[in-house]
C-alpha cells in the first residue's frame, strides 16, 4: 500500500474513531448522534488540515504512555455511558428486542464504543504530548539563565500548597456535598454537565461507588495546581527556569481564600483543579498551526466546562495578558490581533460544542445554566459583576484590599517600564488589560440567569490576583513590587491555617451539639419504653463561638465555614441521622410549621425537644 492510501485510510479510521468518542461522551441519544456527525466532520477537517495524524496513527499502539492515558480516560467515560444509559428507554427496548439483560447490553455498548474511540483519543494525546515535549526541550536549551528547574518548581509549589492546606486536612470535615457522597457514594456532577469530573472520579476512587479516600483527592488537587502554576510561568515567560520570587507569586493560585473552599471538598477538589489546568494548557500551543491551536483551545474549553465552569475565565485572562506582553515586546498590532482572534475563536468553538452537545439544562435552586433575555443580558451581567465585587470588598480584610490596590499600581508601573514604545503607552495598555481581566475573572457565571455567589464560584478572582503577582515578580529588579507580592502570598498562607483551624473548631462544636441531642433523645426513648417513629430537626446551631471571634475583619471566614447542623438543608443533617443510626426514623410525616403542636418534654440551653407518642421535634438554638 502506497503512502497516500495509507494516510487516507488512517484519516478514515480516525474519523470513525472520533465519531465513537462523541457517541460515548455525549449523554443523550439525539444530541449524541447529531454531535457525532458534526464531530466526525470537524475531526476529519482537523486531521486533514493539521499535522495530527501524518499517516502514523497506527503507531499510537506502540506508544504505551498515550495508550495508557487514553485507556484511563475511556474507562471513565465508559462508566459514564453505562450509568447514563442503563435505565434508559432506548436501552430497555433494545434489550427486549435482543432478549438480553439491559445491564449486559449497556456494558457491551460502553466497552465497544470505548475501544473504538481509543485510537482517536490516544492519537490526540500522543500528538500534543510529543509537540509539548519538543517545545519544552527547545525551551530548556534556550534557557541558559540560572534558576529553579521546571520539575523542582512543581515539587516546591506542591510542598507549599500541601503545607497550606494541612490544617484543612487535619480538620477532617465532610464539607457540604461531601456528607451525602460519604453516605451514598453518588457522583451527580452530570447534572451540571461536568462529565469529565464524573469520569475522573471513577479512576480516582477506583470504583463506580465513591468511597471516602481523603486526603488523596485533595493532595491530587494540590499536585495539579502546582503543575498548573508552573505551566502559567512557562506560558508567560517562555522559559523553564524560574526564581523564588516568581514561585512565591504563584502561591495565591492554590491558597487564595476562594479556592480554599474548593480544596475543602474531599470529593470535588481535584476536578476543580483540573478545570484550571484545562484553561492554561492550550496556550502552550499558541504558536502551532492555526487548526491545531483552535482544536487545542476548543478541547481545553470543553475540559473546563465538563470539570468546573467557574474556570471559564482562566483562558481569556491569560490570552489578554500574553497580548499585553506582545505589545510591550514590540509586536505589531496585526500580530497581536491575529493571536487574540485565534484565541477567541477556539474559546467560542469549545463553548459552542459544550452548549450544543454536552450541556444539560440545570436549575438546582442556587444556580442554573440558563441565560437571561437578550435585552437584559448586558444589564444583568453588570449587575452580577457588581455583586461579585461587592462580595470581594466585604470578604477581603483591609490589609488584603490595600495589598490588592498596590498590586494593581505595581502592574501598571511594570508594564510602563517594560514597554518598548513609550511608558505612557505601556501604562494605558496595562490599565485596559487589568479592566479586561477584571471583567473576565469570574468566567461565564455573571452571564447566567441564576448564578452562584459561593466562594468556590469566585476563585477566578484569586487567579486574577495570581497573574498580576506573576507579572510584577518577573525577572530582576522591582524589589518594592516583589515585597508586596510576598506579603499577599504570606497573608493567604496564614489565612489558610486560620481557616483550617476554624473548620476543626466547627466540627468539634457540631459533634458536641449532636451528642447533646442524641443523649436527650435516648433518655426520652428509654422513658417511653417504645421506639419513636418520626424525628425531625429544626433551627440551627450556627457557628462555633470561637469561629465567630476569628474573623479578623472581612466576612471571608464566615462565608467559608458552613453551617453544619440545622433543619434547613438535608446535607447538614446527614451526620446526625446516618452516623448514629437514626436514618430509619421517618421524617416526611411532619407538616411545615407544626413546631408548636407537640408538648415540650425537654428545654435546655442548646435545644428544645417537643414530642408526643409518635413524633420527636428537636429545635436547635
Amino acid at each position: 500500500m502506497d503512502r497516500q492510501k495509507k494516510i487516507r485510510l488512517d484519516k478514515i479510521m480516525l474519523s470513525l474513531s472520533g465519531m465513537a468518542f462523541f457517541l460515548i461522551a455525549v449523554p443523550s441519544w439525539v444530541p449524541g448522534m447529531c454531535c457525532a456527525l458534526l464531530g466526525s466532520a470537524l475531526w476529519f477537517f482537523v486531521v486533514g488540515r493539521s499535522s495530527l495524524p501524518d499517516g502514523k496513527s497506527l503507531e499510537i499502539f506502540t506508544r504505551p504512555g498515550a495508550l495508557l492515558a487514553g485507556t484511563v480516560l475511556m474507562v471513565g467515560l465508559g462508566c459514564n455511558f453505562y450509568n447514563d444509559w442503563l435505565n434508559s428507554r432506548v436501552m430497555q427496548r433494545a434489550a427486549d428486542i435482543l432478549r438480553i439483560q439491559p445491564g449486559a447490553l449497556a456494558f457491551s455498548c460502553a466497552a465497544v464504543l470505548a475501544a473504538a474511540a481509543l485510537p482517536a483519543v490516544a492519537c490526540v494525546m500522543h500528538y500534543f504530548w510529543t509537540e509539548a515535549a519538543e517545545d519544552y526541550r527547545v525551551c530548556c536549551n534556550r534557557s541558559k539563565e540560572k534558576g529553579i528547574s521546571f520539575p523542582l518548581a512543581i515539587a516546591i509549589l506542591f510542598a507549599v500548597y500541601t503545607l497550606g492546606i494541612s490544617a484543612i486536612l487535619r480538620a477532617n470535615v465532610y464539607y457540604q456535598d461531601d456528607a451525602g457522597r460519604a453516605v451514598f457514594g453518588y457522583k451527580q456532577w452530570d447534572y451540571f454537565g461536568r462529565f469529565l469530573s464524573t469520569a475522573l472520579s471513577t479512576i480516582v476512587h477506583a470504583d463506580n461507588y465513591l468511597a471516602d479516600v481523603a486526603p488523596l483527592p485533595q493532595l491530587l488537587a494540590m499536585l495539579i495546581l502546582a503543575f498548573s502554576g508552573v505551566m502559567i510561568l512557562y506560558v508567560l515567560f517562555d522559559r523553564t527556569r524560574f526564581s523564588l520570587w516568581e514561585l512565591a507569586a504563584v502561591i495565591p493560585l492554590g491558597l487564595n481564600p476562594y479556592f480554599l473552599e474548593c480544596v475543602s471538598f474531599r470529593y470535588d477538589a481535584p476536578y476543580m483543579a483540573v478545570s484550571i489546568l484545562c484553561g492554561v494548557v492550550p496556550l502552550a500551543f499558541r504558536e502551532r498551526k492555526t487548526p491545531d491551536y483552535l482544536f487545542c483551545a476548543a478541547l481545553g474549553m470543553i475540559g473546563v466546562c465538563t470539570s468546573y465552569q467557574a474556570a471559564t475565565g482562566v483562558f481569556p485572562m491569560l490570552a489578554v495578558l500574553l497580548a499585553l506582553r506582545m505589545i510591550n515586546e514590540g509586536f505589531s498590532g496585526k500580530q497581536v490581533g491575529k493571536f487574540l482572534l485565534k484565541s477567541a475563536s477556539g474559546y467560542i468553538l469549545g463553548l459552542m460544542i459544550f452548549k450544543i452537545a454536552l450541556m444539560r439544562p440545570a436549575s438546582a435552586g442556587y444556580v442554573s445554566n440558563a441565560l437571561p433575555k437578550g435585552t437584559e443580558l448586558i444589564s444583568h451581567t453588570f449587575d452580577n459583576l457588581r455583586a461579585y465585587y461587592s462580595l470581594v470588598l466585604s470578604d477581603f480584610r483591609p490589609l488584603w484590599l490595600m495589598l490588592t490596590g498596590l498590586l494593581a499600581a505595581g502592574f501598571i508601573f511594570v508594564s510602563a517600564k517594560k514597554s518598548r514604545k513609550s511608558r505612557h503607552y505601556g501604562a494605558c495598555a496595562a490599565v485596559v488589560v487589568l479592566m479586561a481581566m477584571g471583567l473576565m475573572c469570574f468566567g461565564l457565571y455573571p452571564v447566567l440567569k441564576d448564578t452562584s455567589f459561593a466562594p468556590r464560584a469566585m476563585y477566578g478572582f484569586g487567579i486574577f490576583l495570581t497573574l498580576v503577582c506573576i507579572a510584577i515578580a518577573e525577572g530582576a529588579g522591582n524589589s518594592a513590587g516583589k515585597l508586596v507580592v510576598a506579603a499577599l502570598s504570606w497573608c493567604f498562607l496564614v489565612f489558610s491555617f486560620t481557616y483550617g483551624n476554624a473548620l476543626n473548631l466547627q466540627r468539634e462544636y457540631t459533634d458536641f451539639r449532636i451528642q447533646l441531642v442524641i443523649q436527650d433523645i435516648n433518655e426520652l426513648d428509654a422513658a417511653w419504653g417504645q421506639e419513636p417513629i418520626s424525628l425531625r430537626v429544626s433551627g440551627s446551631i450556627g457557628k462555633s463561638p470561637l469561629v465567630d471571634s476569628m474573623g479578623g475583619g472581612g466576612e471571608m471566614l464566615d462565608r467559608l465555614v458552613p453551617n453544619t447542623f440545622d433543619g434547613h438543608l438535608d446535607l447538614n443533617q446527614f451526620r446526625f441521622y446516618y452516623n448514629y443510626g437514626l436514618s430509619e426514623y421517618v421524617r416526611e410525616d411532619f407538616e411545615e410549621g407544626d413546631n408548636g403542636e407537640y408538648p415540650v418534654v425537654k428545654d435546655g440551653l442548646y435545644h428544645t425537644i417537643r414530642a408526643d407518642e409518635t413524633h420527636i421535634l428537636v429545635i436547635l438554638k
